[in-house]
This record gives C-alpha cells, structure tokens and sequence, in this order.
C-alpha cells in the first residue's frame, strides 16, 4: 500500500482489482505494510468485494482473515510502502512494526472481475453529487428530506422554505471543496435552540 496523500505514514487503505480468477480455487491475499497495531480485522471485519458480473458488493474471507505482526526486516520495510521506516532508518532508529493482513477468497464464477476494499469506497465526487441531489430535493419537496427538521409534529410553517444548504467552506491540500452543510428553516433562525455541528471527512483517496 501506498501512503495517504501529502504523508509519508498512514498505509491502512487499499483498493485493488483481480482478474482471471477461476471457479473453486481458494486464492490468498497477505497485504504486509500495515501501520496500526488494533484493526477492526482483529475484531470481525471482514474484507469487501465487488463483482462486475453481479454487479454487488459483498463481504469475503469469514473466518480466514487475520492481523497479526510481521517479521520484514528494518533495512527492507520501506520497499513495503512505510514511509515512516524510511525515515528512522536514515535517523538511526528502529523501523516501526508493521502487521499483515491476510485473507482468503474463493470466486463462485469464471470470467469474473473482483474488487478488494477495506470498506465501500465514497469518493469525493460521490459526496458532492449527493449534497447536490439533497439539496435539490429540498427545494423541490421539503417534507421527503432525510435532513427536514420541523419545530413541532405537522407543522406546515416550512412548506417550500429551504432547509438544506450546500456552500464551500474551503479548500484541500488537493483543491477539492470542503463543504458545509447547513441545516434548519426560516422559523428556527428566530428561535432559541441548540446548535448542532456534525463533523465527517473522508480519506484522501
């Protein structure tokens, strides 16, 4: 694995193709380079796949996966994608332990293109596009929102107000937008209420 965009640490995320593939035979996957020393792996998680053929996503591996240390010697663990090791090997000091991941997976069809993830990839796109539909759904049906908040039960005080909206809070190392969402109706800008602020970021991959 590579390194999280502008950081030399942080190899925890991948997202790879396997094609060829044959019905019935058990294939083996060893991803070497993690960095953390806890993984939800160790607690259950198993990995995720999409098939093109089906066209899904589903959860592989059962009870074949595991996260436990490694033994890649200090001097070659850079060559591994930490580029935290590299770092402590030029200082003098000892490279960090890093831990593998592996797991199994048996195709049920040939021909097939598979897709491995630790989770269901969301890009930055993804999220844009769905600020963008929540707010078109907002000015068009402000009751079917999942963001809708209404004061009391039934009210119809905010029937074609606006109660969801998107604007750029500011930009990434990468230039991408960081929006804000901001949530309420014209009613509740008058009214004495809490505030609440909802943080979530996504990967940079």
């Amino acid at each position: 694995m590579t390194s999280d965009f502008n950081r030399r640490t942080k190899t925890c995320w991948f997202y790879f193709r396997v094609e060829g593939a044959r019905k019935g035979v058990r294939y083996r996957f060893r991803i070497v380079n993690f960095e953390k020393s806890d993984s939800l792996f160790k607690q259950g998680q198993r990995v995720l796949c999409y098939s093109c053929a089906t066209e899904q996503w589903f959860r592989v591996g059962g009870s074949h996966v595991s996260y436990l240390p490694n033994d890649i010697h200090t001097l070659h663990a850079a060559s591994y994608g930490a580029a935290a090791a590299e770092d402590e090997v030029a200082g003098g000091g000892e490279c960090p332990q890093l831990y593998t991941l592996d797991f199994s997976f048996e195709p049920t069809r040939d021909g097939d293109t598979f897709y491995f993830a630790p989770c269901f990839p969301y890009s930055a796109r993804d999220n844009s596009q769905h600020l963008s539909s929540v707010q078109v759904r907002s000015h068009s049906s402000p009751q079917i929102v999942p963001f809708c908040i209404f004061p009391t039960a039934g009210s119809t005080d905010f029937q074609g107000k606006d109660h969801v909206q998107v604007s750029s809070l500011c930009l990434t190392p990468c230039l991408i937008p960081c929006e804000l969402v901001t949530i309420t109706g014209d009613l509740l800008l008058s009214l004495s209420c809490w505030l609440a602020l909802i943080h979530a970021r996504l990967q940079p991959h």
